[in-house]
């Protein structure tokens, strides 16, 4: 077990207090200053958790500024074709929403049709029980049952001509 402990620390696996104070030494003669930084965004992993921050000197190279500029006027062009997209898409919101009470107009008339035709169709069934009777009840039941469906049959044959 001393062996191991001895062979450790002639590797240098753990550092004396010498070693540790020369390594701080150097770090801090690396990196001097701190320099505040800005987090990293757009969509590639890779670069999200990386800082970046330009020095005034920085900024003040031509080349800083024109690169600057030129992703200035990608984000300005991208923009712009987002607009055209949103255009588009008030656009077909708007036909959405007119088409939709369309629809709803329709379906209102095909129940209205389909409660018409079956009441209709229903009191013309109900005539043949009432027709042997002798009395006019089945020569009225026949007649109501069949303008009822008549009248819901041709209104709805007439809405589907319009559209």
């Amino acid at each position: 077990m001393e062996q191991i402990k001895t062979d450790a620390t002639e590797s240098g696996a753990n550092p004396g207090p010498e070693q540790s104070q020369q390594q701080n030494h150097e770090a801090s003669a690396i990196n001097p200053q701190p320099i505040p930084s800005v987090a990293a965004t757009g969509k590639r992993q890779a670069f999200r958790d990386l800082k970046r921050s330009l020095t005034d000197e920085e900024l003040a190279n031509p080349g800083t500024q024109k690169l600057i500029l030129e992703m200035l006027s990608n984000a300005e062009d991208d923009r712009d074709e987002c607009k055209i997209y949103v255009e588009r898409f008030h656009e077909v919101n708007n036909r959405v929403g007119i088409l939709s009470e369309k629809l709803r107009a329709n379906n209102l008339i095909e129940i209205m049709f389909t409660i018409g035709f079956g009441v209709g169709c229903a009191i013309i069934g109900l005539s043949t029980y009432f027709w042997n009777s002798g009395n006019l009840y089945g020569q009225l039941c026949l007649t109501v049952g069949g303008l009822l469906a008549g009248v819901f049959a041709g209104a709805r044959i007439y809405h589907s001509l319009k559209l």
